[in-house]
């Protein structure tokens, strides 16, 4: 070996660690110091390591050179290619700038002409998915399934073909052709979006049990069991089964507190469910010593405030309410939650101006928002934005038959501005 050459190994080897230090640019960099020469013809074994940084640092077109080179050495698609495509593949499903498609394409058009074995057709209708292209990854499953029946992957990949293209009845067929070939798995990363599956039909006792098997998986993360719960809870709260919905909401709390949206979800059963918004006070006030500024958090206070002056005639929760809506929009300014938020609590306490500048908001981001739109009514007229107030309440008018009795119900005092308008 000459001293080049073991400046090469160097080269090689510095690569492989940056690689194992996730640090794919300084390993491109390693590689781009071997001549390409020396490269697909002494180190034409490494081609698919080539390819793979190559992909990472999204140079498609040395990637798509590499991985033909590579592909060329392989006599059979055994069970190490299988491991080196799926590793190149997961690393192209990870990448969502739709800008490496035409390479996917290209790369699934140059394996498929030499290998189709079931996990490689699995493998290749995988990525169209990914690509959003469903019709092209269902011939590739049915020929998959066609080898072998019984190769469970090929049907969690139709699962995702049908639901992509908003098949529930066959989406639904294939989560139960997966779990009768693997009754007994725990994977959550399978589990779930099949739940999802059944969820979406409408088969919640079914997602139920799917998820369950995931709760058997002692290595399961803390934060992926009490997504588990969280899961199971609305489904639970679907089959209006109260008691369960509490204990699952209560675990997956109980499990991940880091995550606020727990907290707020148990405070938001206590409202809608349990009708105890001094309940959900009790939990967000915790909430808010645990998070402090949390948007989340301060949106969620402002709801349960909110719904406690509603029912208590409570002007100064209101103001409480109003208090930590702003500073939740303060936080973040895209959520229209918030702002439809912000614009009730204002209605409610008559304070017309700041009512409708949120109203605005919401109406800018979700014209076709019906309660985008009720609040720009309600809250021009309040303004004394009278033509305003004549445009929001025509568009209302066509989307709600009982319009003007929801309006008069809420503001009586509408009533002149509408009758004359008839």
């Amino acid at each position: 070996m000459s001293y080049q050459d073991k400046d090469y190994e160097e080269m090689l080897n510095r690569a492989d660690d940056f690689m194992g230090k996730n640090k794919p640019q300084e390993a491109w960099e390693c590689i781009s110091a071997i001549p390409e020469e020396v490269k697909v013809t002494e180190y034409v074994d490494d081609c698919a390591f080539f390819a793979s940084i190559a992909l990472n640092t999204q140079h498609f077109n040395d990637f798509l050179r590499y991985f033909k080179v590579y592909l060329n050495t392989v006599p059979k698609a055994d069970k190490a290619f299988a491991e080196d495509i799926a590793d190149l593949f997961y690393i192209m499903t990870t990448n969502y700038d739709s800008k490496i498609y035409p390479y996917v394409i290209e790369v699934i058009k140059t394996v498929l002409a030499k290998f189709r074995t079931t996990e490689v057709l699995t493998i290749c209708a995988g990525l169209y998915n990914m690509m959003g292209t469903p019709e092209k990854a269902l011939p590739l499953l049915d020929e998959a399934l066609d080898k072998d029946p019984f190769y469970s992957k090929a049907w969690y990949e139709k699962v995702y073909a049908y639901h992509f293209m908003n098949d529930t009845e066959k989406e639904v067929e294939c989560c139960n052709y997966y779990l009768a070939i693997e009754p007994d798995t725990e994977d959550f990363s399978i589990l779930v979006p099949i739940a999802n599956s059944y969820s979406v039909a409408e088969r919640h006792e079914e997602a139920i049990a799917t998820l369950k098997k995931a709760l058997k998986n002692k290595e399961l993360m803390p934060e992926h069991a009490a997504a588990v719960h969280c899961f199971i809870a609305e489904s639970y709260r679907l089959l209006a089964d109260k008691k369960k919905e509490l204990a699952h909401r209560q675990k997956a709390l109980e499990l991940f507190p880091e995550e606020v949206r727990y907290w707020s979800m148990l405070a938001q059963y206590y409202i809608t469910t349990e009708q105890k918004p001094l309940k959900a006070e009790k939990i967000m006030q915790e909430a808010m010593e645990k998070y402090p500024g949390d948007p989340l958090v301060h949106y969620m206070f402002a709801n349960v405030e909110c719904q406690i002056a509603i029912d208590f005639n409570s002007e100064p929760r209101l103001a409480i309410a109003a208090e930590h809506i702003e500073l939740a929009i303060k936080k973040i300014k895209k959520d229209p939650l918030f702002y439809l938020l912000a614009a009730r609590i204002y209605l409610l306490l008559k304070d017309y101006t700041p009512a409708l500048k949120h109203a605005r908001h919401i109406y800018r981001m979700e014209p076709n928002d019906n309660s985008a739109i009720l609040y720009m009514v309600l809250a021009t007229l309040g303004c004394g934005k009278l033509t305003e107030f004549r445009k929001m309440y025509r568009i209302y008018e066509k989307i709600n038959p009982t319009a003007k009795e929801d309006i008069l119900t809420i503001m009586p005092e509408a009533k002149e501005v509408i009758d004359k308008m008839k």
